[in-house]
C-alpha cells in the first residue's frame, strides 16, 4: 500500500510549484506515494484536522499554518518554515552559521584565477 503524503505548499509562485514538482518527481522514481494536496493557498488548514496520512511536506510563512502542521502527530518535513516548539517547551536559542566574506571572496578569486581569468569585477 502506498504511503499517503500531504504536500502543503503555496503554488501561486514559482518556488512552491518547483517544490511540488520536485517532491512528486522524487516520489515517482523512489517511493510509492499517494500524494494529497489542498488546492489554493498553503496557509489553509482544512485538510489537516483528522487527515489520516503517513506524513506531511509543508512550506508556509503563516504562524497559524505552522502551528496546524506542528499539531499533527505525523512525520513532517518543513521547508523554509518555523514550527512552534512542542507544548510546554521553549524554543532552543541557536545561532545560524556565520560567514567570513573576506575568505569567501578570496576563494572565489582563487577559483577563477586557477581557470585562467585575470580580470575580475
Amino acid at each position: 500500500m502506498p504511503a499517503r503524503v500531504a504536500i502543503l505548499v503555496e503554488t501561486s509562485g514559482n518556488l512552491g510549484r518547483e517544490l511540488l514538482r520536485g517532491a512528486v518527481d522524487w516520489a515517482r522514481e523512489h517511493a510509492a506515494w499517494e500524494v494529497t494536496m489542498e488546492a489554493g493557498d498553503a496557509t489553509r488548514t482544512s485538510l489537516l484536522p483528522g487527515w489520516r496520512g503517513d506524513g506531511i511536506i509543508a512550506r508556509s510563512r503563516s504562524p497559524t499554518h505552522a502551528a496546524a502542521v506542528a499539531a499533527c502527530d505525523l512525520p513532517r518535513v518543513l521547508l523554509g518554515m518555523e514550527a512552534p516548539p512542542p507544548r510546554g517547551q521553549r524554543r532552543p536559542q541557536l545561532r545560524g552559521p556565520t560567514w567570513d566574506l573576506a575568505v569567501m571572496a578570496a576563494l572565489a578569486v582563487e577559483h577563477f584565477r586557477a581557470r585562467g581569468f585575470r580580470r575580475l569585477a
